[in-house]
């Protein structure tokens, strides 16, 4: 949820809003769950067959594009994302 509040802050990448999650496994639905917003578009590759190459190379590069703005991403240590008053930090990886 983080990591998604920070992607929607920092980069044009489309995230969702998270409305509602839980993180606690022993929760009544028994592990983590979130309630997110329905973001706009349609599952490429069930219309790939019918867009020409042009239209394939350009969302080839729009993808790329995505990648590249993610993995422009740096950070001081590996570890899980975690925010607390508003600051950002990372902790230990949570799996």
């Amino acid at each position: 949820v983080v990591m998604l509040r920070y992607l929607k802050k920092h980069r044009s990448v489309p995230v969702p809003d998270v409305f509602a999650y839980d993180l606690d496994i022993d929760g009544q639905v028994g592990g983590a769950w979130m309630i997110m917003e329905i973001v706009d578009g349609m599952n490429a590759s069930l219309i790939w067959e019918t867009l020409t190459s042009k239209q394939k190379h350009k969302l080839c590069l729009a993808i790329g594009d995505l990648y590249s703005s993610l993995l422009s991403l740096r950070f001081n240590s590996i570890g899980s994302m975690h925010e607390s008053e508003g600051r950002l930090f990372i902790g230990p990886l949570v799996t």
